[in-house]
């Protein structure tokens, strides 16, 4: 059955680049938005809304620029490398202009049901029944679409920790979630439940203007600042190459990356758990310096609440308190698909590719963005969506239902050998994901093909950062301007930089060297194969 129409709910960064990928793919899109505007958790607002999660005001990516954009739309060369919310919304702006996407959005709009069509058995087909949210029409409308996007998000439904006594709490209780803006807690002692992004974010934010900060923890954190080696962002630092250093290698070398700028010992922070397997780091350029100067205390896990005060682990009280931030995470949840997809405990759900249902033969029914990433999601996000709308165009096939669940059991397996717990089983790490979903289509770059037509290009792919415009060089749906964004990194990198011009310093010829070494490698092993 071929399919046209594709229903696509949620249009925050998945749903809105599922739009594009549709387009691409000569399938017709309706896109079905709670909000007035797309950009998900990017559309700051300054009230909390209910199962609508927003950024705070504050927030600036922890992934650059160069690595967070959509792979055939770049972020301008003058954006700064990292991006505080509103360039970040201003992005999405600008990429749904230029491909001309709000006029397959239906803004104000929740998905009341999804559900499979009557004859679904024979043709692969849903029913997904919707509501206006702006007072024209409460009323409950049904359509019946050939496919469907999944692109709700991960960051809304509120995982809220049943502590002892929090009920008698006389004070203000918010989720990182609900966070906005400092001004409501000047002056005031907050502790902080958690140790995540948003709690280290919120931390350092507050500890400029609260009386007290204290972060409660019971697990610690690894920290990365967003600056690497020579002031280039951190996750320049991702490329192939890296890729190639087998697993245990890198975990031994990991810790020293993280490490180099604080010992997590002393400063409270001592983590539980393997680095980039149990846990990522978070990103975050001054939580060490407000520990230091006393502004934020890092204290053990929170044992027991009064009306004013904070019992820990070991008995310690801490007194006169003001402010709980629940920085306790969120649950992955389809409350419109819940007979549809099972998400398991709370936290994943056990799809092929984290995307698509084993069991539903027609593989008309794709989840984008429910992957837990220590890097940046946009660029994971199409690709899921390229990978979806190839699915349903019928240029893309699945494996037996068999092969699929035995992959989706390997992996779950391997995670529990790690000693992880099941909310890491939608985990993944950027560069092997995106090559297992881009191998799909034929958009992971073949080096050897690369090499023979373009030696200098070939060599930025291998050892140069690992950005998303280099799965647009093969595969379906080729973006012209491939090459000149990818031989353009470092010009990139540097424009917001190159705001006062500074005497040329000697340069290094060690660039050029090892492009010849590495065309002669190449070119020896493709003798020798020949021979």
């Amino acid at each position: 059955m071929a399919v046209q129409n594709v229903a696509i709910i949620g249009c925050g960064a998945s749903g809105l680049t599922s739009i594009k990928c549709c387009l691409d793919a000569g399938l017709k899109p309706i896109c079905f938005e709670q909000q007035s505007t797309f950009g998900g958790v990017w559309n700051y607002t300054d009230e909390p809304r209910q199962n609508l999660a927003s950024v705070h005001k504050s927030t600036v990516t922890n992934t650059s620029k160069l690595i967070t954009g959509f792979s055939d739309f770049p972020m301008p060369k003058e954006f700064p490398n990292y991006l505080p919310q509103r360039l970040m919304q201003e992005y999405f702006e600008m990429y749904a202009k230029e491909f001309d996407l709000a006029k397959y959005v239906e803004f104000n709009t929740e998905v009341v049901k999804l559900e499979r069509s009557a004859d679904h058995g024979d043709t692969g087909k849903w029913v997904v029944s919707t509501r206006k949210l702006d007072g024209t029409n409460s009323e409950i409308t049904t359509k019946t679409f050939d496919a469907v996007m999944i692109c709700n998000g991960y960051y809304w439904d509120q995982v809220k920790p049943n502590i002892p006594g929090i009920e008698k709490f006389k004070g203000v209780i918010v989720h990182s979630g609900d966070y906005r803006t400092f001004h409501p807690y000047v002056g005031k002692r907050v502790v902080i439940v958690g140790c995540s992004h948003s709690a280290a974010d919120i931390a350092v934010e507050l500890s400029h203007h609260a009386a007290q900060v204290y972060i409660s923890t019971r697990s610690g954190c690894y920290v990365l600042t967003r600056l690497g080696r020579g002031g280039q962002p951190i996750d320049f630092g991702i490329s192939r190459v890296t890729q190639l250093v087998p697993l245990a290698i890198q975990l031994k070398f990991i810790p020293g990356l993280v490490n180099n700028k604080i010992n997590f010992k002393n400063f409270g922070l001592q983590p539980t758990g393997t680095l980039g397997v149990h846990k990522f780091p978070i990103v975050n350029d001054a939580i060490q310096h407000r520990i230091i100067t006393g502004s934020i205390k890092v204290k053990g896990n929170v044992e027991e609440i009064a009306q004013n005060s904070v019992t820990l682990e070991g008995g310690e009280t801490l007194d006169n308190i003001d402010v709980l931030v629940l920085a306790t995470g969120f649950k992955l949840k389809y409350p419109f698909a819940k007979d549809i997809i099972e998400v398991k405990d709370g936290f994943y759900t056990s799809l092929y590719k984290h995307v698509f249902l084993p069991d539903d033969e027609w593989h008309t029914l794709a989840v984008i963005g429910g992957v837990d990433l220590g890097a940046a999601s946009p660029p994971v996000n199409e690709m899921q969506a390229r990978i979806a709308a190839e699915v349903f165009a019928g240029r893309c096939s699945l494996p037996s239902k068999g092969d699929m669940e035995k992959e989706i059991a390997e992996r779950e397996q391997w995670w529990l050998k790690t000693g992880a717990s099941k909310k890491h089983f939608t985990r993944v790490n950027y560069v092997p994901y995106m090559n297992e979903l881009g191998e799909m289509i034929g958009a992971k770059p073949n080096l050897w093909s690369i090499f023979k037509e373009d030696p200098k290009l070939a060599y930025q792919v291998f050892f140069g950062t690992t950005i998303p415009t280099q799965y647009r060089l093969q595969g379906p749906n080729i973006w012209k301007d491939a090459r000149k964004h990818i031989m353009s990194f470092q010009e990139q990198y540097l424009c917001p930089l190159s705001t006062r011009k500074c005497a040329p310093s000697a340069e290094s010829n060690s660039h050029s060297v090892l492009i010849f070494i590495f065309v002669i490698v190449f070119a020896v092993i493709a003798i020798m194969l020949k021979a």
